[in-house]
């Protein structure tokens, strides 16, 4: 309906030649596109938020009741949606997979993160240890990689175990100081807090429309000093939308 009513001629929206789909009118302007908002991946990310409180707010009323119906022996992040579930407990379920992609793990003593099956690494690709598990070191802890008595890692074990690829982002990683304990942080912003805008960006790249680096020609296209309809036309022509004979 979205894409009947931008290519609509005049009065009449259904009238006209729709040249393109919607979800390449979402594309960003620095890939050809005019960087509309992708409506469901916008509802995902807002209904994310909402996921984001059960997570980080566990003992909150909402969450405790959601947690007592819905998953009462797992995680949010591990529930089901369950036989019958309610308009809202299905919304925020269907956040969950683009929560779980963008969360991890920041290590403060280490005694709750186990170094296989749980997202720890700081890096933008996966956040899981790559390197394959040892025979029987299902339940080690991140904590296990520290020198006895200390938040300092063990070398000698870290170089042992791991592949190069996963040794230098740990070493690279500061565990917490002091009292401070592990925490599930948003990996995206720079305070840890999940954002709609975050979520929304990420949700873009795994649908694959993200904010890749687009063609120069664009950039300039939309940086002109003049007026938007004069850009519009441009753009028209840059896509080839146009009425011509070789078009028609």
């Amino acid at each position: 309906m979205l894409n009947v009513y931008w290519w609509g001629s005049g009065t009449d929206v259904r009238k006209g030649i729709k040249w393109t789909t919607w979800d390449k009118l979402c594309e960003p302007k620095a890939k050809g596109g005019m960087g509309f908002r992708n409506l469901h991946v916008f509802n995902t990310a807002m209904l994310g938020k909402w996921c984001w409180k059960l997570l980080s707010q566990p003992d909150a009323l909402v969450s405790r009741a959601l947690k007592a119906k819905y998953f009462p022996r797992v995680g949010i992040l591990d529930a089901a949606v369950g036989n019958n579930p309610s308009m809202i407990w299905r919304g925020i379920h269907s956040a969950i997979g683009l929560v779980r992609m963008g969360c991890r793990w920041k290590i403060g003593d280490g005694t709750t993160i186990r170094v296989w099956g749980m997202p720890w690494l700081n890096r933008d690709s996966d956040f899981f240890v790559r390197t394959p598990m040892l025979p029987g070191w299902e339940a080690v802890l991140v904590s296990d990689l520290f020198v006895p008595g200390t938040r300092v890692w063990n070398m000698e074990l870290i170089n042992w175990i791991f592949t190069e690829e996963d040794r230098d982002v740990i070493l690279k990683t500061t565990p917490g100081m002091g009292d401070a304990g592990d925490r599930l942080i948003w990996h995206y912003t720079r305070n840890g807090v999940y954002s709609v805008k975050s979520a929304y960006s990420l949700g873009m790249q795994l649908v694959g429309e993200g904010n890749e680096a687009g063609h120069a020609a664009w950039k300039i296209i939309w940086k002109i000093k003049c007026n938007p309809r004069a850009k519009h036309c441009l753009w028209r022509f840059a896509r080839g939308f146009v009425h011509v004979n070789t078009r028609l």
